[in-house]
């Protein structure tokens, strides 16, 4: 199970790490979150902080994970970010 929002909050996170992580991985989880004074504002996966560009390309190029899900944590209108998270990592896999 590797949490790609999780590895990010930690130091060294970067795509070698997650490439290296990868090749053992089977279920990949996947939420984003924007830093703000006082702590994170959690939002759609691929608006926020997390490299999930870099992170993406790093876990396709090491084999493709069995299952991807999101865990959003988004509070204001949570269906829509569920939504546009799910969008972007099907476009994103898909490339």
């Amino acid at each position: 199970w590797l949490d790609l929002g999780n590895f990010f909050e930690t130091d060294g996170a970067d795509a070698a790490g997650v490439a290296a992580l990868a090749r053992d991985a089977i279920y990949v989880h996947a939420k984003d979150f924007r830093s703000e004074s006082g702590g994170r504002r959690f939002c759609a996966v691929g608006t926020g902080g997390v490299p999930y560009d870099l992170f993406l390309s790093a876990l396709l190029g090491s084999g493709s994970p069995k299952f991807v899900t999101v865990e959003s944590h988004v509070t204001h209108e949570p269906r829509i970010a569920i939504c546009r998270s799910i969008r972007y990592l099907r476009a994103s896999i898909r490339d």
